[in-house]
């Protein structure tokens, strides 16, 4: 029996038949083996898989997904997509926005195939949501996992930790932006409804931008209703990799998609002005007029909103596009290149003002996190040539 068998063979995860699945990938065989392998041991209603990989890579994935199928008695959706490149990251939208677009059950959840999800969490979000129609999407602790500077495996916090519950949705997002760490709200659990609206505005408002589409994505649950924080662990994200059997100590970056594209910093002020007033319109969308939140001053705080949001997730000051642009984008590199102890020795030295990209890593660690830390390790030898691991 392995690990995630045994750790929830006498739970009662029935609740997960309400939700379905949606795991965007691209060129990582491995990853995806992983992460279906890992998530099939749950009966998910529906488990969509979106792949735009080169056609090399399909072909070992239609494999792995049959190999599943037959192994779990899963109900797994392959879509295959072949949007073109772009420039800003907007084929990535497209295709999570389409795979969402087939989603069937009351509740759904985005996870990519880096990710682990902690089924129990998931069930209490669905209790929750049930229970609290005025909600519009829960979600547990998110964490990345990384290499330690002891040579081991190390659980960082990622992204916010409290509730919204705010009457406003105003103040509900200013509320989520004075949060220590940026706000997380994509890879909770969504009602449905809501997840697909979220796509239907990006192409709307055409947000087919990584950056600008990520900002709509994390946002928009904020104006649909309140969010819950449940304190307990509830998705790890995968951001080690491995290297002629050494641990290294951050993600590789031609697998990362937030890598792989221009920074904010890097836009021209014609596409920057553009993707924001698109924002802009989407979000206010969306907004309920109050009794000071009219017409006349919605621009105005929506413009506050997305600046504080971008200069938050994206780490640049208000004055993008000035004559510090060079300064401030090689500051972020050189920061996101840093070695995590590095980043911890550093946050030491200069106090809490940098907690936001350093966390310390977790004390206490569940025995969920430990089954997903043996599953990482136990399956490290097939990193290198990206083989499934079934």
């Amino acid at each position: 029996m392995d690990c995630v068998q045994e750790l929830y063979a006498d739970k009662d995860l029935s609740l997960l038949k309400k939700l379905t699945l949606v795991i965007p990938t691209h060129n990582r065989n491995f990853y995806l083996s992983r992460c279906l392998w890992y998530h099939a041991h749950f009966p998910f209603a529906e488990i969509i898989v979106a792949d735009s990989s080169i056609e090399e890579k399909r072909i070992v994935n239609r494999e792995t997904v049959n190999k599943i199928r037959e192994a779990f008695d899963t109900k797994i959706t392959y879509l295959e997509y072949d949007f073109p490149a772009e420039k800003y990251g907007g084929e990535i939208y497209r295709k999570w926005g389409d795979a969402v677009q087939q989603v069937k059950t009351e509740y759904s959840q985005s996870c990519t195939d880096k990710e682990f999800l902690i089924p129990t969490t998931v069930c209490n979000c669905i209790i929750f949501l049930d229970e609290h129609q005025d909600y519009s999407i829960a979600e547990g602790m998110d964490y990345t996992i990384q290499y330690s500077h002891k040579n081991t495996l190390a659980f960082y916090p990622w992204q916010g930790t409290n509730s919204y519950i705010n009457e406003d949705a105003i103040e509900r997002i200013y509320d989520s932006l004075s949060d220590i760490r940026p706000v997380g709200t994509q890879f909770s659990v969504h009602r449905s409804k809501h997840h697909k609206k979220i796509f239907e505005n990006i192409t709307k408002y055409n947000l087919y931008d990584l950056r600008f589409g990520e900002a709509n994505i994390e946002l928009s649950p904020l104006v649909f209703g309140k969010t819950c924080k449940l304190h307990t662990s509830g998705n790890i994200r995968d951001t080690t990799f491995f290297k002629t059997q050494s641990i290294v100590s951050k993600v590789n970056i031609s697998e990362s998609s937030c890598k792989r594209y221009p920074i904010i910093p890097d836009y021209p002020n014609h596409r920057y002005e553009e993707m924001f007033r698109n924002l802009q319109s989407s979000l206010t969308s969306e907004l309920p007029l109050s009794y000071y939140l009219t017409d006349t001053n919605m621009n105005k705080e929506t413009d506050k909103i997305i600046n504080i949001f971008l200069s938050k997730r994206y780490h640049y000051k208000l004055g993008l596009l000035n004559k510090h642009k060079k300064t401030q984008i090689l500051v972020q590199r050189t920061w996101d290149a840093l070695p995590m102890s590095f980043q911890e020795m550093i946050r030491t030295v200069l106090g809490e003002q940098i907690i936001t990209q350093s966390p310390k890593p977790e004390k206490i660690v569940t025995d969920e996190m430990k089954c997903i830390e043996q599953l990482i390790l136990a399956n490290r030898s097939k990193y290198d040539l990206d083989t499934p691991i079934i």
